[in-house]
């Protein structure tokens, strides 16, 4: 009797074992698959964009933006092969910013860029590479083809509907300012009672006169 309880208490230890050890595996699983899932919802993603500006279409935008859920920092890009315009001092980089401290999520930086005529045929690589953590060595990058001959066919009708709408603010406000200060005066007519009396006398004066000339 006693090697039967000492059998099925041993039987008891290997089952708890067996059992503890697959939670731990189970544990472990879990929690690199919980920290995967939270690497992959909360990283930055940072992508530059070139669009016409909203004020003219000769020209054309760089759009820095971070596209991801969590800050990115110590950003950097470059073009391959680097962007180059005609100028009358020979082949030459436009001026631009290279290289960005922070961008947080959503953040979009506009830099007003060059003319579209001077880079229409321009077809490059861009690469942009950031960190999560400030002054990491470790960068991420993301590498894409830009060809911007693509906007080539690109039209708008009308202006940018934001831009009208400041442009029609500021004239009002011009439009208000110089009233208050006295340079542009309201030109105002102001009529009493018996002015309207006396329209409405000439007017009807002026229409029995005329009708009977047709009469005659």
């Amino acid at each position: 009797m006693s090697d039967l309880h000492a059998w099925i208490e041993t039987v008891g230890v290997i089952v708890t074992a067996l059992a503890t050890i697959a939670l731990a595996r189970v544990t472990f699983v879990l929690a690199k698959e919980t920290k995967r899932l939270a690497d992959v919802g909360e990283r930055p993603n940072v992508v530059i964009t070139f669009e016409p500006n909203r004020r003219s279409m000769m020209y054309l935008d760089m759009i820095m933006q971070n596209v991801g859920t969590a800050p990115a920092y110590d950003v950097e890009f470059v073009f391959d092969p680097p962007l180059e315009i005609e100028t009358q001092q020979g082949r030459t980089q436009p001026g631009m910013i290279k290289k960005i401290s922070i961008l947080k999520p959503q953040q979009l930086l506009v830099a007003s860029f060059v003319s579209w005529a001077d880079l229409r045929t321009k077809a490059f690589t861009t690469k942009v590479s950031w960190t999560r953590i400030p002054n990491s060595k470790k960068r991420e990058d993301l590498s894409y083809f830009v060809d911007l001959q693509l906007l080539e066919g690109l039209r708008r009708l009308g202006g940018d509907p934001q831009v009208e709408m400041a442009q029609a603010v500021k004239k009002i406000s011009d439009e208000v300012g110089h009233l208050g200060s006295g340079f542009r005066k309201l030109s105002v007519n102001t009529f009493s009672a018996a002015d309207r009396e006396k329209e409405q006398r000439e007017a009807e004066e002026w229409y029995e006169k005329n009708t009977k000339k047709e009469s005659d």
